[in-house]
């Protein structure tokens, strides 16, 4: 399963020098867009510093936002993404 083998990377299972999961940037008492901006912000600093498994694992944390948007306020923070 693709699922569990990205999972198992992520978490470092088969390599004893990468650091388990990345805590989420996000206070779940901000708004949605504050929610994403703070996750994009760190997204985009792991992209510059060619850190892959943050990439990931930020981009996990923008999709459980994603999700959890009320369907009225989704298109536009779905905008605030593709800025």
């Amino acid at each position: 399963d693709l699922y569990n083998t990205v999972m198992t990377e992520l978490l470092g299972h088969n390599n004893n020098l990468i650091s388990n999961t990345i805590t989420s940037p996000n206070d779940l008492l901000q708004n949605y867009h504050t929610q994403i901006a703070i996750a994009h912000q760190y997204l985009h600093q792991s992209k510059k510093m060619g850190n892959r498994k943050a990439v990931l694992w930020y981009i996990y944390y923008l999709g459980e936002i994603l999700e959890n948007i009320p369907s009225e306020e989704r298109p536009s923070c779905s905008k605030q993404l593709s800025q």
